[in-house]
C-alpha cells in the first residue's frame, strides 16, 4: 500500500512528478460480465483479497437486490445462503455474506474469515448467485 506515502509526501508539498513518471499509454482490460440466468446469475471470481474475500464481477445493479435480502450462492463446495448487507457487522461471525466492496463490486464474504478458504474459491472461478 503507498497511498499513505504518496498522500505523506504530497502533504509536505512534493511535486507530483517527483513521486515517479508520468504514464504515456493506458491499457485498457476488458472483464468478462455476469451471465444472467432463470432465477439470477453466474459470476466470475475476478479477484481473492488477503482476508480470503471474493471479489466477483457482479454490481450491486445486476442484482437488483435491497439490504437484507437473502440469496443461494453456488460454490465449488456446496450451496451457502447468505444476506446481502451493507456491513459485516450485520450477520453474526462465522457467518456468510454478500456485499459492496471497496472496488464497487459484489464480494462474497464470511465476517471474521475466509470466504475463499471455506468455499475453496480461487481468481478464474465462477459461482451462481440465485435468488
Amino acid at each position: 500500500d503507498i497511498f499513505a506515502h504518496v498522500a505523506g509526501r504530497l502533504a509536505r508539498g512534493d511535486e507530483p512528478l517527483s513521486l515517479g513518471y508520468e504514464a504515456k499509454s493506458y491499457a485498457r482490460l476488458s472483464l468478462p460480465k455476469p451471465r444472467r440466468m432463470p432465477g439470477g446469475f453466474e459470476a466470475m471470481v475476478m479477484h481473492v483479497d488477503r482476508f480470503g474475500n471474493v471479489i466477483t464481477n457482479l454490481r450491486p445493479g445486476d442484482l437488483e437486490a435491497g439490504y437484507g435480502e437473502v440469496f443461494r450462492v453456488r460454490t465449488p463446495t456446496g450451496d451457502v445462503r447468505c444476506a446481502f448487507v451493507k456491513a459485516y457487522g450485520h450477520v453474526p461471525p462465522g457467518s456468510p455474506l454478500l456485499t459492496v466492496g471497496g472496488t464497487g463490486y459484489i464480494e462474497l464474504s464470511v465476517n471474521r474469515g475466509s470466504a475463499a478458504e471455506s468455499y475453496g474459491l480461487k481468481p478464474g472461478d465462477r459461482i451462481m448467485v440465485l435468488r
